[in-house]
Order: structure tokens, then C-alpha cells, then sequence
């Protein structure tokens, strides 16, 4: 038996009421995001995953003054 329901059937073969029942089943279209949501996702996502590297590289070198990243990160910023 097939279980897929009614969505491998074409629209004339299901009848009428069954294509409505499926289509009112779709959840509609959202549109557009909140500004809130493109603010979080845009800035303070990026900004929490940057700090979060930002922090742990701290550690790292305050940890490790003589570790090969902290080093190369002293030498990078010296060329800069």
C-alpha cells in the first residue's frame, strides 16, 4: 500500500475537495523576515561567533605566552 497520501496524484485524478483539503494544508507563506530577526541574524550572530573567537584566542595567549598561534598571531599584528 502507498503512503505517500494524495501528493503523487495529479490535481484532476484527486478530485476537487481533496486538492483544497492539501492546499489549506501548506502552511502559508511567511513573506518577508521582521527586522528583528534580520537584525539577530545578520549582526548579532556574526558579533557573538567574533567575540567568542576574540575571547578564546585571549585566553589562549594569556595561557600559552610561548604557543606557536600565539606567536604567529604576535607576528601578524607586528606586520600590521
Amino acid at each position: 500500500m502507498d503512503h505517500r497520501g494524495l501528493d503523487h496524484l495529479p490535481d484532476e485524478v484527486v478530485g476537487e475537495d481533496a486538492t483544497t483539503r492539501r492546499h489549506a494544508a501548506e502552511p502559508p507563506d511567511r513573506g518577508r523576515r521582521s527586522p528583528l530577526v534580520r537584525l539577530t541574524l545578520w549582526f548579532f550572530l556574526p558579533a557573538l561567533v567574533a567575540g567568542g573567537l576574540l575571547l578564546y584566542g585571549v585566553h589562549l595567549g594569556a595561557q600559552h605566552p610561548d604557543a606557536w598561534y600565539t606567536r604567529t598571531v604576535t607576528w601578524i599584528v607586528e606586520l600590521l
